[in-house]
């Protein structure tokens, strides 16, 4: 490496990316609190932009003529343009656009497109309203895509001896948003109508963008012998990784979708069902920091999703409840059950990505750096984003047809089937793992005789 390249910090080495933690223990330095203040802020807002229409906006594509199967749709479309384009923006990451260019495009993008949301209630019924809202969700993804893509990316690179506090943190500030987007999003619409909540918070959203221009740090790119392709990260246990995060947020994605419906049945407010929304999102996000601790500890991070698939069977056996349960819903069981939902999630997501990078990087030996973390942020961003686009759509057309109760065994169903991956994949490995403990020592053997 040249000292040209050393000073203008074009390249990153593993000792550059560790700098920021130190083993023993993690440092809040200047660097520390912007990188992490900017994400936990960020995060929140567009953890809101996402969430806010939760609780009325299907009932206001019902009354502009839209069908429970079209406004899944709106509501899936997002996440299917994540699924799509986070790998993508994760090499484009990795080789070429700088993280800092990368994240506040995305926020401008992002915010720009929720304040337009707002102007749907001046659009006329029926498939102008259902077309103008497909369009906007689309571009808006792409904005949010760009944004989280980098957010996670830029964390791992940053403190990768520190994982399970710089994750969990920008875990819980997404968690955050998503709590406040649903219970701001119905209190703001109670009071101020359709357009309100877009505008305030997309507005907030678009102004942040322009302030993270001038006070976030640049962050250094991987030096190009350094850069990991997609291959090099892909492989059968990464595969079952993301298909409990996909499964996962299938569940997720059918809960958004149904459960306004699901609660109107009762005579609550807007406010209300935001904070039955609240609920899940506000588990998801304070969860997470304790599983990323135990995750740093435990032999094997996937063992934390067992908790997880407890928690999803547990929950939607009880909300709808299951036909083959001889009780009517009630909002305490419901609210319960969010809070099931958003264990069960946060324990996933973290059990699985903790043992990517553990994974990844101390058995495959991948580089510790920028250009690693971002492949894998990209697959699971497209992960959760796949799940997340489906749940609506299955859960939209599940409503329509067999009503909540019988929709809901699908993803009781689900949750069986991960249950199964995931006992059957522990068991295997744990099979396998003496003869793999009996092979490292003639390994190494080998490697110092050849040094």
């Amino acid at each position: 490496m040249s000292r040209n390249h050393e000073k203008s910090g074009t390249y990153l080495e593993v000792s550059a990316v560790t700098k920021n933690c130190p083993k023993e223990g993690f440092r809040w330095t200047r660097r520390t609190a912007i990188i992490l203040g900017t994400f936990g802020f960020v995060g929140v807002l567009q953890g809101s932009c996402y969430s806010l229409l939760a609780p009325f906006f299907p009932l206001v594509a019902q009354e502009k003529g839209n069908t429970a199967s079209q406004f899944g749709l709106v509501l899936g479309i997002y996440q299917l343009i994540v699924f799509l384009t986070a790998p993508l923006h994760g090499l484009l990451l990795s080789t070429h656009v700088p993280a800092k260019v990368m994240l506040c495009t995305g926020m401008f993008v992002d915010g720009a497109c929720c304040c337009l949301m707002g102007t749907l209630v001046l659009s006329p019924p029926g498939q102008t309203f259902f077309g103008l809202a497909m369009s906007i969700r689309i571009v808006e993804s792409l904005g949010f895509t760009a944004t989280l893509t980098c957010c996670y990316a830029v964390v791992c690179a940053e403190y990768p001896n520190h994982v399970e506090v710089a994750v969990p943190l920008t875990e819980l500030a997404f968690g955050l948003g998503l709590i406040v987007g649903p219970s701001i999003g119905g209190v703001l619409y109670e009071y101020g109508g359709f357009i309100l909540p877009f505008v305030l918070v997309g507005s907030l959203l678009v102004a942040s963008s322009f302030l993270t221009m001038v006070i976030f740090p640049d962050i250094d790119m991987p030096h190009e012998d350094s850069t990991v392709a997609m291959k090099d990260v892909y492989d059968c246990k990464i595969f079952v990784d993301l298909f409990i995060v996909v499964a996962c947020f299938i569940t997720l994605g059918f809960n958004e979708a149904t459960l306004a419906i699901h609660l109107e049945q009762f005579p609550l407010q807007p406010s209300l069902i935001g904070l039955i929304f609240m609920l899940g999102g506000g588990t998801y996000g304070i969860s997470s920091f304790p599983f990323g601790q135990v995750c740093k500890r435990a032999a094997d991070p996937r063992r934390i999703c067992l908790l997880g698939g407890i928690s999803m069977l547990t929950c939607f056996a009880l909300i709808g409840p299951q036909p083959f349960f001889n009780f009517a819903p009630t909002v305490p069981i419901i609210s319960i059950c969010q809070l099931l939902l958003g264990l069960g999630v946060a324990s996933y997501y973290i059990g699985t990505f903790m043992h990517a990078i553990k994974h990844s990087v101390e058995h495959k030996g991948l580089p510790n750096n920028l250009s690693t973390f971002a492949i894998l942020s990209g697959l699971f961003s497209s992960s959760f984003s796949l799940g997340l686009f489906i749940g609506p759509i299955i859960g939209g057309a599940l409503l329509d047809r067999f009503g909540y109760a019988w929709a809901s065994t699908f993803a009781f169903g689900l949750q069986v089937v991960v249950m199964v991956v995931l006992v059957t994949t522990l068991a295997c490995d744990k099979i396998h793992q003496p003869r793999l403990q009996e092979k490292t020592p003639l390994l190494k053997d080998k490697t110092n005789h050849g040094k």
